[in-house]
């Protein structure tokens, strides 16, 4: 049985004083027998700029694991301990059967839970170890790491004995798999930012379209808020919807709270900071440079 998960949504009551307007233990928990995964749904959108939902709860709208066109999902997945013997009987077809389009699957390759999807995934491991299986190497994460996954073909396994747990947030992305890179240094080759260290780990695809770890890091996006002691690590940024895949670091780009219309920010946790010119480059992760995207805001819909 999965782990309850205690939700708080806000929104507004009929004077505009925000309130919470759920505050309970979410409903939404769906067991995969075949994979031996459960998950329990939080949230969902389905559009860009994403609309306010007043009385609705919109996890119930979620259907199989990507999230719909210009929209995103908010899950926590608990992966159970992997039996070697039930696994080496599964086949790709049989884990994923309805759960991901026949045509965003790459599988079968190194394991029957290898699979990638046309989105850009936020991963953070809430509890426990497991490893991520991309199509040549291993990346194994500890709580507190965190992956953003640009769409690349991969595997969790968790062969730690325990429980691993892990939040996942979706967004929809471009079709296809995006630029070109390399893989840059291991973790600890990025002198140390200030606070507590937080490991980043981007995948992407290497010139023969395998999914690689672009970067595995402590994450240099750190600010310091000198009058309240706030440490903001800001891990990604994406400025269009569809999300666009990438080989530079966006988040050193980010200068402002809420990120611009269209975009997505995900962060330990977030401050203001003042506001600074874009260079019309920014440095990659495997030493090159690539063109940034242009500082114009998008007009926000009005409601």
């Amino acid at each position: 049985m999965a782990k309850p998960v205690r939700r708080v949504v806000t929104g507004h009551d009929a004077s505009g004083k925000a309130v919470a307007l759920i505050d309970a233990v979410s409903p939404h928990v769906l067991r995969y027998e075949t994979g031996g995964f459960t998950a329990t749904m939080l949230w969902q959108t389905a559009e860009m700029p994403a609309a306010f939902a007043a009385g609705r709860d919109r996890a119930a709208d979620q259907k199989g694991v990507v999230p719909p066109p210009r929209g995103s999902v908010l899950r926590i997945v608990e992966f159970p301990p992997e039996d070697p013997r039930r696994v080496a009987a599964l086949t790709h077809r049989d884990v994923f059967r309805g759960l991901v389009a026949p045509d965003e699957s790459l599988g079968p390759a190194r394991h029957p839970f290898m699979h990638r999807t046309d989105t850009v995934d936020y991963g953070i491991v809430l509890e426990g170890e497991i490893d991520m299986w991309l199509d040549d190497s291993d990346v194994h994460l500890r709580a507190g790491d965190v992956v953003i996954q640009q769409g690349t073909n991969h595997a969790w396994v968790n062969r730690s004995g325990a429980i691993c747990r892990l939040a996942f947030i979706l967004l929809d992305a471009e079709k296809g798999k995006g630029p070109a890179g390399r893989a840059s240094a291991p973790a600890g080759a990025v002198p140390a930012a200030p606070g507590t260290p937080v490991r980043r780990v981007v995948t992407g695809h290497d010139a023969a379209g395998k999914a690689i770890a672009l970067s595995d890091h402590p994450n240099p996006n750190v600010r310091i808020r000198e009058s309240s002691g706030l440490v903001a690590h800001n891990l990604w940024l994406t400025t269009a919807t569809p999300a666009r895949t990438v080989l530079g670091d966006p988040a050193t780009e980010h200068r402002r709270t809420p990120p611009s219309a269209g975009g997505m920010t995900p962060g330990i946790s977030r401050r203001r900071s003042s506001t600074r010119s874009r260079s019309a480059v920014r440095p990659r992760f495997d030493g090159g440079t690539e063109a940034a995207p242009s500082a114009s805001r998008s007009p926000r819909r009005r409601k």
